[in-house]
């Protein structure tokens, strides 16, 4: 499972290194007509840049949710395991960006009529992830007889 991890970091680092070197910030690419797009946004917040005035509660929290992650990793195993795997690795990608460099590299944008957010592929990793864990936690739970 740490080579998910490690691999899930490994695959975003090198997705926001492409787009640093590509793509001038705030410059924006098609990549399937009127849909999909990939960009160059800096993000100093959280999602969609909240608290982006905050830094020192953007780190607290970045920081509290993988000692978070880290505790789970030690209580789960078999597909819940897997899925905060992904977690790990899409969090410590985004909070290394927040420590090292001060700020996220978002890319990837789906075109719409409503306000829609740019993200990255860490956040992809980190939301399938917890997908992955809550399946796999409900699945068990729903096995477990809650009655006697």
């Amino acid at each position: 499972m740490k080579s998910i991890v490690l691999l899930t970091f490994l695959l975003d680092q090198l997705c926001k290194h492409w787009i640093n070197q590509n793509l001038a910030v705030g410059e924006k690419r098609e990549l399937l007509k009127n849909k999909l797009h990939i960009t160059n946004l800096k993000n100093k917040g959280m999602a969609m840049g909240a608290f982006s005035e905050k830094r020192w509660f953007v780190l607290l929290a970045s920081a509290l949710a993988m000692v978070s992650i880290i505790r789970l990793w030690k209580r789960t195993e078999g597909l819940e395991k897997l899925g905060v795997a992904f977690m790990a690795g899409g969090g410590i990608s985004n909070i290394y960006d927040r420590f090292v460099k001060g700020e996220v590299t978002d890319y990837i944008f789906f075109k719409s009529k409503k306000v829609t957010p740019v993200f990255n592929l860490a956040d992809i990793f980190a939301i399938v992830g917890f997908v992955i864990a809550l399946i796999a936690r409900l699945s068990s739970t729903r096995n477990k007889k809650w009655y006697y």
